[in-house]
């Protein structure tokens, strides 16, 4: 005969409830970062082939500041290269 884990003081679940709370909750999954506006508007044009001093002109931003934000967004998604970026960006639909 089995014992009485519940009558020695134990937490006693049923299969359906133990089945139930194994299950991660929706805040548990891993998410995608998702980007702010200004990375947005930079991927978009990294997208479009622009390099780094035309997105700076495009946008009105420094050289450095634009180099700091793909330098940023590559880290974000652990991406090697803007190619990589730019594929993992289209595949997620995150340059819509």
């Amino acid at each position: 005969m089995p014992p009485y884990k519940a009558i020695e003081g134990e937490i006693v679940f049923s299969e359906e409830v133990k089945t139930i709370i194994s299950q991660p909750l929706c805040e548990d999954l891993e998410r995608i970062p998702a980007l702010s506006r200004r990375e947005r508007d930079i991927a978009l044009l990294l997208s479009q082939g622009k390099s780094t001093q035309e997105i700076a002109d495009d946008l009105f931003l420094s050289f450095l500041t634009v180099q700091t934000h793909r330098r940023n967004i590559l880290q974000k998604y652990k991406m090697k290269n803007v190619a990589e970026l730019i594929a993992f960006l289209l595949k997620n639909n995150m340059l819509n």
